[in-house]
């Protein structure tokens, strides 16, 4: 009987060391692990923080300020439907043949629909006399126009963005008349203060002032 208790217990004893070197295998295997991915000295607190970072990286992506991925698309998709974010990506003026005030536009950031915009501006027309034989009216017989002149306009946004243009016409002569044999003119035409808007979400431009000259006065 004391022969068959010692073999127990000497099975017993080579057990529970097989079972205590198998423990601190994989616990130095753990640890190793932890150091390549972490770069910390090891130790039990080591051994906690690799865990922690394995559930981290299991997680969803966030953003700095804690947003999803999913959460991100959602407030771009909003964004795209806002009208809130419209704005004049480009905005230019010119004078045309006739002495009219041209702008052409490009708006962005308005979703779909008709948006409406005007234009307006302080206009100043100069008007002169010219005979068969001259090219250069005379300033002692000239009319001088001014007026703030505007235009409307409705165009349809596609994909969020309208691209287009609106014309002034040059203000006219009014009862300005030349004498017989004499044929009325524009000399020049100037626009100041010039602005459009896009008053379906209320948003201007200003833009430069504009001068052509057609003919000069002696």
């Amino acid at each position: 009987m004391a022969r068959i208790s010692y073999q127990t217990n000497r099975g017993s004893s080579r057990v529970r060391n097989m079972v205590a070197a198998a423990g601190l295998l994989a616990l130095s295997g753990v640890m190793a692990l932890g150091m390549a991915v972490g770069g910390t000295s090891p130790g039990a607190s080591h051994a906690s923080g690799f865990n922690g970072s394995i559930i981290a990286d299991l997680q969803v992506p966030a953003s700095s300020d804690g947003a999803t991925e999913a959460d991100q698309a959602d407030d771009a998709e909003g964004a795209v439907r806002d009208t809130s974010g419209a704005h004049f990506m480009s905005a230019s003026d010119s004078v045309d043949a006739s002495g009219g005030l041209v702008v052409s536009f490009d708006e962005a950031g308005l979703g779909n629909g008709n948006i409406d915009y005007v234009l307006t501006a302080d206009a100043v027309a100069n008007y002169g006399c010219i005979n068969g034989g001259g090219h250069n009216p005379r300033a002692s017989n000239k009319q001088t126009t001014s007026a703030t002149v505007s235009e409307g306009g409705t165009f349809q946004s596609r994909n969020g963005r309208v691209r287009a243009s609106l014309t002034i016409d040059t203000l006219s002569a009014g009862s300005f008349s030349c004498p017989a044999g004499q044929t009325l003119v524009l000399a020049d035409v100037s626009y100041t203060n010039v602005t459009l808007t896009d008053t379906t979400n209320d948003v201007t431009v200003a833009l430069a002032d504009v001068t052509r000259t057609f003919f000069r006065f002696r």
